[in-house]
């Protein structure tokens, strides 16, 4: 009711300073009724956030937040006294490794319990291993209640602020050291508790694209994929949203894709592709290795965040690279560009010399770590792509015999498919129809060129 009144004033300012009144009110009353300032302020707090004017509280409170916080923090340090470290320099330092000791075996144990694997779990421990800004809290609590004595709370104080210190290294080191530790432990201990359901273990897919990672653009690949009535299978350690995707009937597997065992479930042997999209580089690095070594001719493609982390992707064999930054760059010229009112060619154009000049650096890196030339060696600049045939464009009703596609524009047929019949290397009497797909191999400057023939904006004569 209060903040209702107050949002018909349509005052920011009342807004906030009413947000603030309630909070230290709250934390006033509490403290007068004999209990701490602290729980006050949390239960303002969760009256605060049940309101519908939470999302705009919260707002207007972020720039507190970092100050007070910052205070809190600052004021923490000032309590410690220099002295007590060396005083106590032995106790201190037993004290700190046996809370982060302690508190990481915990915390593991409990993931390990819950079906995560070691590593996630060791991680998470490592992650976690430090003393909580409550425990000050109840610190305080107890030497006001004379439960802790002043030395024995400086002694508390300084243990605590070193695990806080210490937690950037933890967390810094703990994917290293977790990788380290299931290298060297058994394989059984390593790979997590088996969470698949009933229907997955009846998965049978052949000549299928694995999705790891069911974040924004494995959801997107997957929604085209399942469009195109396209296999696809998912790999997802969110136990949230696999119970989500399991209850809609998608086929979706809950489990770590660095998992042999994990990948063997997905049938990686019959895959075609699969696609990385998680935001763990060394876990992506992992899980490329592994499935290039269980399945040589598999084609890999992995997103990553930074340009940097490519070469280390390429040499791992991974075929495809798909950097965030570089993309985004690659959007944000295209934007612009169209608001200059430049031609779509034009843009198109810059883009392909732009992603050409990215990559080639890259791309001549990796191909010095091949051993071995295949069928793309011999291809290298060419590129299939599939057009579509629709009504009245140029290319409806001429035949392969016209050589209008080779003549004209370099580009070679390789293939028609017209329903679910495929036809490779069509005959020159081939006729185009509505609904073909044609795959055309050439050049992206070619290929570009060929698809006015399929633009049923585009006037040009076929011929």
């Amino acid at each position: 009711w209060i903040f209702e009144q107050v949002v018909k004033t349509r005052s920011r300012e009342l807004f906030v300073l009413t947000i603030i009144f309630i909070g230290m009110g709250t934390a006033w009353l509490t403290a007068q009724a004999g209990l701490s300032l602290a729980l006050g302020a949390f239960i303002a707090g969760l009256a605060i956030s049940e309101s519908e004017y939470s999302h705009q509280a919260l707002s207007d409170m972020m720039p507190f937040r970092e100050a007070l916080m910052s205070l809190f923090f600052i004021s923490v340090g000032m309590l410690l006294n220099p002295a007590i470290l060396m005083k106590y320099p032995l106790l201190l330092g037993t004290l700190v490794l046996s809370v982060i000791l302690i508190k990481a075996l915990l915390t593991s144990a409990i993931g390990v319990s819950l079906g995560l694997p070691l590593r996630i779990a060791i991680v998470a421990g490592l992650s976690l291993a430090q003393i909580g800004e409550f425990s000050f809290v109840l610190s305080s609590a107890g030497l006001a209640y004379g439960l802790l004595t002043r030395e024995t709370y400086q002694i508390f104080l300084a243990a605590s602020i070193a695990t806080m210190g210490l937690t950037p290294l933890c967390m810094k080191y703990s994917g290293p050291f977790a990788d380290y530790l299931t290298k060297v432990m058994p394989h059984a201990w390593t790979r997590g508790r088996k969470t698949f359901s009933e229907s997955d273990e009846k998965l049978s897919l052949t000549d299928h694209v694995i999705i790891v990672g069911f974040g924004v653009n494995g959801r997107n690949l997957f929604k085209v994929l399942k469009n195109l009535d396209i296999p696809r299978v998912v790999i997802e350690t969110n136990p949230f949203t696999f119970r989500a995707e399991q209850e809609r009937g998608e086929q979706i597997i809950f489990g770590d894709a660095s998992s042999p065992e994990v990948l063997g479930h997905a049938r990686i042997g019959e895959a075609r592709i699969i696609v990385i999209a998680i935001s763990d580089a060394a876990a992506s690095r992992r899980i490329a290795a592994l499935a290039r070594q269980v399945n040589p001719s598999i084609h890999v493609i992995v997103r990553t965040r930074y340009l940097l982390e490519m070469e280390a992707l390429f040499k791992l064999g991974v075929n495809e690279v798909i950097p965030e930054e570089f993309e985004t760059s690659v959007e944000i010229l295209s934007r612009v560009l169209k608001r200059f009112l430049v031609p779509q060619d034009v843009i198109e154009d810059c883009i392909v010399d732009v992603r050409r000049d990215g990559y080639e650096m890259l791309r001549s890196s990796s191909s010095r770590h091949s051993h071995a030339v295949g069928i793309a060696g011999f291809l290298s600049g060419a590129e299939i792509g599939s057009f579509r045939v629709h009504r009245e464009t140029p290319i409806e009703g001429e035949t392969l015999r016209g050589g209008v596609l080779r003549a004209s524009y370099g580009a070679t047929v390789v293939a028609i498919r017209r329903g679910t019949e495929i036809t490779p290397n069509p005959d020159p009497v081939w006729q185009f129809a509505e609904g073909d797909i044609v795959l055309l191999l050439g050049t992206p400057e070619q290929l570009r060129a060929a698809a006015k023939l399929f633009d049923a904006g585009k006037t040009a004569a076929a011929g």
